[in-house]
């Protein structure tokens, strides 16, 4: 069940990991996505990734800071993969021309004779 490489984990010990760390990590992870199934899917995968690594000596308070990385990091990736999934779609009469030009006349300012006057006012305006 578990990888040789990422070492073997006591059941005792990782239920005791899981039943404390799993309530606050799941309140967090709901608390960011808003979707109790999302955030199911994502604590499951956070203790995946957690037993497929290597794992260094840590004590209870550095593993819960690592879980909590893992979380942070599938959501993080969840918000890329969402972002590069959607594009948008216009219908094709969005993309063809319109039947009337664009106008091309230059905005009133533009025509001034006062070369110091601008679509603001002019520098001795006040505002």
């Amino acid at each position: 069940m578990f990888d040789a490489q990422a070492g073997a984990v006591d059941e005792a010990d990782f239920r005791a990991l899981y039943d404390a760390a799993s309530p606050p990590l799941h309140a967090y992870l709901l608390h960011v996505c808003r979707r109790p199934d999302v955030a199911d899917d994502l604590l499951q995968e956070t203790y995946c990734r957690y037993l497929m690594r290597r794992r260094p000596v840590m004590d209870a308070s550095q593993t819960r800071s690592w879980l909590f990385r893992i979380a942070t990091n599938l959501l993080h990736d969840r918000g890329r993969s969402r972002i590069d999934a959607f594009v948008p779609e216009f219908p094709s009469e969005a993309l063809r021309p319109t039947s009337k030009p664009a106008s091309t006349s230059a905005p009133p300012c533009a025509s001034s004779n006062h070369a110091s006057a601008s679509c603001y006012g002019s520098p001795t305006s006040k505002v």
